[in-house]
């Protein structure tokens, strides 16, 4: 894999990315949107 000009700036991107999946509001959301899809999928497996 060759490194091109635009790693840099790539790696700003990430670096930005990762800070901001990093705060809290985004977790609380990533955790709320997990327990519903298990709550879904538990209420699916009850009703077979």
């Amino acid at each position: 894999m060759t490194v091109s000009y635009d790693d840099g700036r790539l790696n700003s991107l990430y670096g930005e990315f990762k800070r901001k999946a990093s705060q809290r509001s985004v977790r609380q959301f990533v955790i709320r949107a997990w327990s519903v899809i298990l709550c879904a999928s538990e209420n699916a497996s009850r009703r077979e």
